[in-house]
């Protein structure tokens, strides 16, 4: 055979392959939908036409271009959406992850094989032809094409979580089998042991817990049903620090007390439910931030006597606009008015000339403890109002994965666990204690805060 026709044969098994693997997946994710109760062919077409267009766009069968030109088609994609949507993307790309972790040792496996045989060696785990963020975009086409309204598909989305996590594992699994026995098994380059004098002394029980491989698989058990709401949780405290760091900028050493204190007891609220449901980008979050930026400044008018004409025959309009900001917030027009007539007091106080007291930062309200959420004693330890944005750094508030925390909890009791899982951001962590067994969802500013009271250490 020449060279030639070596290498057509050789291209041809290559592409025999690839075929038979890209068809398994689509019928594993037929078989899912079926069996959460889908029966139209119609609408799983649909979902299986979706995930198979994404499988070959990152192969580069669709854009003859290359792999490289498809590199980023998963999660960047899945994000490119209208704001109202936003929700939803947020929850795929949270459903995505979760999948990555519970198929983390199958998907790792099969990367490094399916790579081998699209003849790629630097791409990311994320651009896997078969992986959850393919699926999770293939999802969006299966809401779609049900008709789902936003709240069904969110629905949706906790209703396939887990037999889905179970379907690409074990579609994982065949796939595995299948390149393994063609002869695809990337070979790893064994490192020399290193010498007896050069290994670091294993710790003692008195420097960390023991950790043993059933240790590592009971924490991950107790985490995995608590990632969804962790997850919620993130993108919540993430929303806060966001709002509060909007205020932060906003509070002078001039700035009254009535103002801080309207701006961190309510405007906060605000502004961290229009992050965690629209982002930093929607036009509601720029107008709620100017809101604020204006009220702050409302207390300060200017002294050329035109400009301060204008500057108060403004006032009623920013004060309509902030009444109704806290009536997006559910509160009645009387409870608007008492919130906003401090304000209203200050404004006055500062057109008439008197001079105003100096302020004070809001005080910081502590971290919280929630009622018990779920089996295994779930908790949430977070902060649900105005605190500090960035608290000094402590070694037990910035510990990772793998490490052990002893915690002192506002309730009285506390809870020693292992970090089972941390945020995409890092700002929230999971804790398990498999001996109990208990389960804590953490903040890191709620770590850091109770760490600097000495209640919160490693170990």
């Amino acid at each position: 055979m020449t060279d030639t026709a070596s290498a057509s044969a050789q291209l041809s098994g290559q592409q025999r392959l690839l075929a038979h693997c890209r068809s398994q997946l689509l019928a594993n994710l037929e078989a899912f939908a079926r069996s959460i109760g889908f029966i139209e062919q119609k609408t799983i077409a649909a979902f299986v036409d979706e995930a198979a267009r994404c499988h070959d766009e990152l192969v580069g069968l669709h854009d003859r271009r290359g792999f490289e030109q498809a590199h980023g088609l998963t999660a960047s994609r899945i994000s490119l959406v209208h704001e109202h949507d936003l929700e939803f993307t947020l929850e795929l790309t949270a459903l995505a992850r979760r999948l990555r972790d519970y198929c983390r040792i199958e998907l790792s496996r099969l990367h490094g094989r399916y790579m081998m045989l699209l003849g790629q060696r630097d791409a990311a785990e994320e651009q896997t032809p078969v992986g959850p963020e393919t699926v999770c975009r293939a999802l969006r086409a299966l809401a779609d094409a049900a008709g789902f309204d936003p709240a069904q598909r969110l629905q949706f989305l906790e209703r396939c979580g887990e037999p889905l996590a179970r379907t690409l594992r074990a579609t994982y699994r065949e796939l595995g089998a299948t390149l393994d026995a063609a002869g695809l098994r990337p070979h790893r380059a064994s490192a020399p042991a290193p010498r007896p004098e050069d290994r670091a002394p294993e710790p003692t029980r008195a420097d960390q817990p023991s950790h043993t491989a059933d240790t590592d698989a009971r924490i991950a058990t107790l985490v995995q049903p608590a990632l969804a709401l962790a997850e919620r949780a993130e993108r919540r405290e993430h929303a806060l620090i966001e709002a509060t760091a909007v205020i932060e900028r906003l509070l002078r050493a001039d700035t009254p007390n009535v103002i801080g204190q309207f701006l961190a007891h309510w405007w906060l609220p605000l502004l961290a439910r229009l992050h965690y449901n629209h982002g930093g980008e929607h036009p509601q979050w720029r107008i709620c931030c100017e809101l604020a930026k204006r009220l702050a400044q409302s207390i300060h008018p200017p002294t050329e006597p035109q400009a301060r004409t204008r500057w108060a025959d403004a006032l009623p309009t920013l004060n309509r606009k902030l009444a109704q900001g806290l009536a997006a917030l559910g509160l009645a027009e009387e409870a608007q008015r008492a919130a906003l007539a401090p304000c209203i007091t200050a404004q006055q106080a500062a057109l008439a000339g008197t001079l105003l007291p100096p302020g004070q930062a809001p005080t910081p309200a502590p971290a919280t403890l929630s009622a018990p959420l779920g089996a295994n004693g779930l908790r949430i330890f977070n902060h649900n109002r105005y605190a500090i944005g960035a608290p000094p750094p402590h070694p037990a508030a910035t510990a990772t994965r793998g490490d052990w925390l002893a915690i002192d909890l506002p309730d009285g009791s506390a809870m020693r666990g292992c970090i089972g899982w941390t945020g995409a951001t890092g700002y929230v962590v999971v804790l398990a204690d498999p001996a109990v067994p208990r389960v804590l969802i953490a903040t890191r500013r709620a770590l850091a805060e109770a760490a600097a009271a000495g209640r919160c250490r490693l170990g």
